[in-house]
């Protein structure tokens, strides 16, 4: 660490010494950020355990912060290599902006990076890897390894296979993170049945800066000023929070996963898991420039009065556009508006819609087909044809 940078000035060598052996410090006084409490526990666990693990709500800062882990380990060692992966390259670079953010604010002068490599000399580097082939992590070894596994629920069995060969010698850490959207597998076990060697975390929403001390019972009862008030903009908010609440309720599993960061209890014979819809609402469809459109298919599973919703998602292909949900006697004003809204999409035009005809189902279908919609009956009880 000589090549320092402080306003022009050297920086106080009792500064670099301290950040060189803890991260908290790093991230602080070297890189300028200021990690909250759950950020400075986990900044302090890969410093001191081989295996951490995080769980955490929607927008709670775990990237921006696993970037000062990054640089940090790789300034630590001659020879030292940091590893970050993620279930796609898409996500593998939204890990690597956030390291050329800290690399630019560091009081440490760093080389220019690519878009997925930093390299400081030839045993010294930084590099980002998919998890489309496990192959490809077989031939990193260094003396000191620092596996950063972004979005980790989404990564498959045979990269953390190829993950223990690296770990097999040598100080190797591993940092997993992510959105605990998927029940079972690796990620979930660290906090489970393999939680004995994991120092484990989990961060709720109303554990970061915004909503820290404030209950569910204060949000809800909240006025816009007051939700409003966000000390870490960048962090959730306030306010989507409430929507959430609002909008899916206590016990769904987007709340638990996307909120609280609690694993969703799902059962094992679930036909689609949250995670397959997850990622079918990640990307919206390609629409076509030569004029032509593409169909949108729409489901409608109706429920009648009491605490069951209706249900509408649609569909461009395998990409789902919308989704939403009523907990109404007779939905179907709000369906109709909802189907409107889809008819007014540029190059899309609503097709089949397949709607649930038992009970009350069947007025909705009559009603949505009297209206010029293209509907299918559906009756999931009955027998094959």
């Amino acid at each position: 660490m000589r090549n320092i940078r402080d306003a022009g000035r050297p920086a106080d060598l009792s500064v670099l010494r301290d950040a060189k052996r803890n991260p908290i410090t790093f991230s602080q006084r070297i890189l300028g950020q200021g990690p909250w409490r759950v950020q400075r526990e986990i900044l302090a666990s890969v410093a001191a355990n081989p295996l951490t693990a995080v769980k955490s709500c929607h927008a709670s800062g775990k990237t921006y912060n696993a970037a000062a882990v990054a640089l940090w380990f790789l300034l630590q060692w001659k020879e030292s290599l940091v590893i970050t992966t993620a279930p796609t390259f898409r996500q593998v670079k939204v890990m690597w902006g956030e390291i050329a953010e800290a690399r630019k604010r560091s009081r440490i002068a760093l080389p220019e990076a690519s878009a997925t490599e930093l390299k400081l000399a030839d045993k010294r580097y930084a590099v980002g890897l998919s998890t489309n082939d496990p192959n490809k992590f077989q031939s990193y070894h260094a003396a000191h390894v620092l596996i950063l596994a972004d979005e980790a629920q989404g990564i498959l069995g045979a990269i953390w296979e190829a993950v223990e060969g690296i770990r097999a010698g040598g100080d190797v850490r591993v940092l997993m993170q992510g959105n605990p959207t998927v029940t079972g597998g690796h990620y979930q076990d660290a906090f489970g049945k393999n939680r004995g060697i994991w120092k484990t975390f989990t961060i709720s929403a109303f554990d970061t800066p915004n909503l820290q001390g404030v209950t569910i019972e204060q949000l809800l009862a909240m006025t816009d000023d007051e939700l409003a008030i966000a000390p870490a903009p960048y962090l959730v908010t306030r306010r989507w929070v409430k929507e959430r609440y609002q909008r899916w309720g206590p016990n769904h599993p987007m709340y638990r996963a996307r909120v609280l960061g609690e694993f969703p209890e799902q059962s094992e014979v679930s036909v689609y898991s949250l995670a397959w819809i997850e990622k079918a609402s990640q990307e919206g469809p390609e629409i076509p420039n030569d004029g032509s459109v593409r169909v949108i298919q729409v489901g409608i599973d109706v429920a009648g009065p009491g605490e069951d919703e209706t249900v509408l998602v649609a569909r461009v292909g395998g990409v789902i556009i919308a989704q939403q949900t009523w907990s109404l006697p007779d939905p179907r004003g709000e369906l109709s508006m909802a189907l409107g809204q889809l008819r007014r999409r540029r190059g899309l035009v609503v097709g089949p819609v397949v709607v649930d005809t038992v009970g009350i189902g069947y007025h909705v279908g009559t009603h949505l087909r009297d209206q010029g919609y293209e509907v299918y009956g559906f009756n999931a009880g009955a027998a094959p044809l």
